[in-house]
């Protein structure tokens, strides 16, 4: 019985001195610090001294210790962030939660074709002319619409659409007349030479103008129509603003060959109705489109130098 307990007693004795072992040294790494904070705030007995220090690089007066380069003492900020265990880490740059990360998004290899903008104060109040290639239609969205069965617009940008799909956000854009195509496989019979980059075959043959009397060939629009990226490369359209209200739409970027210089437009001409309906929002301009497929004949006011006239387009 007195060995158990004279072994109980040693392990009692073991764990107390161990116990007073880690509270001197905590109590020594505590007094420690707070010796450094108490230095560093601590405010200088020392009287100061009335004359002005030497400047280093001057020559010090006779009595008087040279200058020398002062060293701050180390603030309260500096004693916290400095680590015990690794003094020369520093620690990370915070990162800025407001900065916007940026995500690159890839094209959709959806039959859409981005044909127009529109963009409001609202973001969810701007618009988009989008026309579906291979069911041969078009059609005016806005935020959270469809264009076509799964496919919902999520944002709506100056020149660009982002569409939420089953493949995740894809963005669909205006097409680029001034990107270069890939270079196609040489053939074995020559091709004739293009008259103009953006002209489109058969429309010099299909239109036929007499001053401001135009006919076209109504198979010609109808293969016009099949292909909406064709319109899009023809010209650009600018809204023409006076007193802060949209009273038409200015064209440029007309080219040798394009539709509308075979139909007898320039370059700064207006275009300031169809068939009597004025073209005085976007959405009238978008609307274009629709009545390009539909209708037989087109008058078309324009203003060009401060003069306005008309031009009848018949399709037959």
């Amino acid at each position: 019985m007195f060995p158990l307990v004279r072994r109980a007693g040693w392990l009692a004795l073991a764990g107390l001195a161990g116990s007073i072992l880690t509270t001197a040294t905590a109590s020594r790494l505590l007094v420690t610090e707070e010796a450094l904070v108490e230095v560093a705030a601590r405010p200088s007995t020392t009287a100061p001294v009335e004359r002005a220090p030497a400047q280093p690089g001057e020559p010090a007066q006779p009595g008087e210790p040279a200058a020398v380069p002062s060293e701050r003492a180390p603030s309260h900020g500096d004693l916290v962030k400095h680590n015990v265990f690794c003094p020369t880490c520093r620690p990370a740059p915070a990162l800025d939660p407001a900065a916007p990360v940026q995500v690159a998004l890839a094209p959709t290899e959806l039959p859409l074709v981005l044909l127009a903008t529109m963009e409001s104060e609202d973001p969810l109040d701007s618009m988009a002319s989008i026309a579906d290639s291979e069911r041969r239609s078009t059609g005016v969205f806005g935020v959270n619409e469809q264009p076509r069965a799964g496919v919902v617009i999520a944002e709506i940008r100056r020149g660009r659409v982002l569409l939420r799909t089953h493949q995740g956000l894809r963005t669909l854009d205006l097409p680029n007349p001034d990107q270069p195509k890939s270079k196609s496989k040489p053939k074995s019979k020559p091709k004739p030479e293009k008259r103009g980059s953006r002209e489109i075959p058969g429309a010099r043959e299909a239109i036929s103008c007499n001053g401001h009397d135009c006919t076209v060939d109504r198979k010609f629009v109808e293969k016009l129509l099949a292909n909406p990226a064709q319109l899009t490369r023809q010209a650009k359209l600018v809204p023409a603003v006076k007193d802060g209200d949209i009273r038409g739409f200015r064209l440029s970027r007309l080219r040798r060959g394009t539709l509308l210089r075979l139909l007898g437009l320039h370059n700064g001409d207006t275009l300031l109705a169809v068939n009597g309906v004025k073209l005085d929002s976007m959405d009238r301009a978008i609307g274009l489109y629709s009545k390009l497929r539909r209708a037989s004949n087109l008058d078309v006011t324009v203003e060009r130098k401060g003069k306005v006239f008309d031009t009848h387009i018949a399709i037959r």
